[in-house]
């Protein structure tokens, strides 16, 4: 008899802890280390389409709520896709190891 269920993958990867969003030195936000790269880029789509809506409803005016949160956002987005990438890396490097 064929086992019917799927089996799941005993090596995933992971991001590494990502700084985002410093000020004075400080970090206010981090990707944390350890999520999965599926789930971290999937919220960095969602980031990115996010900011395609507001820079497709912004006016054309100086800098605004609208421009700070497009830099948020933008900022979140990098930390998530870098410490995604860089998770990438480490996983194979491990293996090839």
């Amino acid at each position: 008899m064929e086992n019917s269920t799927a089996s799941t993958p005993t090596h995933r990867v992971l991001t590494v802890k990502k700084t985002c969003l410093k000020t004075d030195g400080h970090a206010l936000l981090y990707v944390r280390a350890g999520v999965p790269v599926e789930f971290a880029l999937e919220q960095a789509t969602t980031l990115l389409d996010c900011m395609e809506q507001l820079i497709l409803s912004r006016e054309p005016r100086g800098k605004d709520i609208q421009t700070t949160a497009l830099q948020y956002l933008n900022d979140i987005t990098r930390a998530l896709v870098g410490a995604s990438f860089e998770g990438l890396c480490a996983y194979e490097k491990a293996a090839a190891a």
